[in-house]
């Protein structure tokens, strides 16, 4: 069967590979990758359910999704998908390292770190809590997370030194 067509809300993600297109399609929730050679679609909704956000790894060979209490991520080089947090309630926000090792994300008002590297066993670490927080953004070198929230009883950008590089 045919998967149904995207709405017209659909909006394409950044930062796909050359050869892909990636769509994501709120209204059904769900992402498809469209070679752009073929013109082929391919939906990822086999284990892809209420997708909330996506994003491509900075090196386009993994992308990552996140349904709200899942963090799923696709590896295009060894054509595996993975589930690399499940069960964690109220995910929100995913962005990658600059350097493809890391997914950071958020869980209501903590931040945390995930090992997505090719080991057996991966870390998954809290970096901090932060009262009232919103948005996640990484800095060019990996050394920085930026995000909104309430410090000294006032709503402020707030940076959050990861490590040492």
């Amino acid at each position: 069967a045919l998967p149904e067509a995207p709405t017209r809300d659909a909006r394409f993600l950044p930062d796909s590979p050359e050869s892909l297109l990636t769509l994501f399609d709120p209204a059904h929730k769900r992402l498809f990758l469209i070679d752009r050679n073929t013109r082929t679609l391919y939906p990822i909704q086999e284990t892809i359910e209420e997708v909330r956000n996506a994003a491509w790894s900075p090196k386009k060979n993994r992308l990552i999704w996140n349904t709200g209490t899942t963090i799923g991520l696709l590896d295009l080089e060894r054509s595996a998908r993975e589930v690399l947090v499940e069960g964690t309630k109220k995910i929100q926000d995913i962005v990658w390292d600059p350097e493809n090792e890391y997914v950071f994300y958020t869980v209501g008002e903590n931040i945390r770190v995930r090992e997505v590297d090719n080991r057996d066993a991966r870390n998954d670490t809290e970096l901090t809590t932060i009262p009232k927080r919103k948005g996640l953004l990484v800095s060019g070198d990996g050394k920085r997370l930026y995000t909104n929230g309430w410090y000294n009883e006032k709503e402020q950008l707030l940076a959050v030194t990861v490590a040492d590089r």
